[in-house]
C-alpha cells in the first residue's frame, strides 16, 4: 500500500499545501504527494480552502494582486504549478486536486510545457477532482495523463458512470470503507486509493482490503507502520 502525504508534510514551520510541507514529504521518501489547485486569473494557487483565514472573501473575490500578496503562517505565498513541479519533478506520485472548474486547459499546457523543457515524462502525474467534467477535459486534451475521480458517496451506478473516463484510479473517503467496492473497483482494472486515513486502526484496515493507496496527516507514522517500503510507480 502507497503512502501518500496528504497535502504535504505539515508542521510548526511547514503549513500544509505549501513548498515547505512538500519538500518535508520528499524528506520522507514518500510515495507521493497531494495538493489542493485553485485556478483563478489564469494560473494555479496551491492552497486547500476556497476561503482564506482572515479575509472572509472567497479566493474568487480576489483579484489576481491580493491571492500574490497572500501569506502562508510560515511567510510562503500561495504556490504557482510550475514552482510545484519543478520542486517535486519526478521524485514520487504527485496528485494535483482540482478545487474548482475551468482550469483543466491551462493544466494541460502547464504540463506538456514541463516535460518538453525538462524532459520529465508525466507519469508520475496522478489529476484528481470530485468535478469530472475537468478530468473529462484532461483525458481530451493529455489522454496520457492518469486521472483519478473523487467520489464521497456511491450512488448505485457509480462504476459505470465512471468508466468513460477511463480512470488510473478511483479514490474513496474512509468513511466509505467495504470488502466489496475496493474488489469492485479493482475488478474493473483500477486501482482503489483512500482519503484521508490517520490510525493505524484504519491503515490495517485498508490493507486488509487490498486497497492500493493511502492518502494520509501522518505520513511519517504511516512509513514506519509500512516499515518504510518504498513503493515503484506504475
Amino acid at each position: 500500500m502507497r503512502c501518500i502525504a496528504h497535502r504535504g508534510v505539515a508542521g510548526p514551520t511547514t503549513p500544509e499545501n505549501t513548498l515547505a510541507a512538500v519538500t518535508a514529504a520528499l524528506a520522507l521518501d514518500v510515495d507521493g504527494i497531494e495538493v489542493d489547485l485553485w485556478f483563478y486569473h489564469g494560473r494555479f494557487w496551491m492552497t486547500h480552502d476556497s476561503l482564506w483565514p482572515g479575509e472572509h472573501r472567497r479566493l474568487s473575490a480576489l483579484s489576481h494582486g491580493e491571492l500574490t500578496g497572500l501569506r502562508h503562517p510560515n511567510g510562503e505565498p500561495l504556490t504557482d504549478l510550475p514552482v510545484l513541479l519543478e520542486t517535486v519533478k519526478d521524485r514520487c506520485l504527485l496528485n494535483l486536486e482540482l478545487k474548482n472548474s475551468g482550469g483543466a486547459e491551462h493544466l494541460c499546457e502547464v504540463l506538456n510545457t514541463f516535460t518538453r523543457e525538462t524532459g520529465i515524462t508525466a507519469e508520475h502525474i496522478v489529476i484528481s477532482s470530485f468535478n469530472h467534467h475537468e478530468l473529462a477535459v484532461c483525458q481530451k486534451l493529455m489522454p496520457e495523463i492518469k486521472r483519478a475521480p473523487l467520489i464521497a458517496s456511491l450512488p448505485l451506478d457509480y462504476g459505470a458512470s465512471l468508466e468513460t473516463l477511463a480512470p488510473y484510479s478511483i479514490n474513496t473517503s474512509v468513511e466509505l470503507l467495504e470488502p466489496e467496492l475496493t474488489r469492485h473497483i479493482q475488478r474493473r482494472g483500477y486501482q482503489h486509493w483512500v482519503y484521508t486515513a490517520n490510525t493505524a486502526d484504519d491503515w490495517r484496515e485498508l490493507q486488509s482490503l487490498g486497497v492500493d493507496a493511502c492518502f494520509t496527516d501522518r505520513a511519517a507514522a504511516l512509513r514506519e507502520y509500512l516499515g518504510a517500503s518504498q513503493s515503484p510507480i506504475v
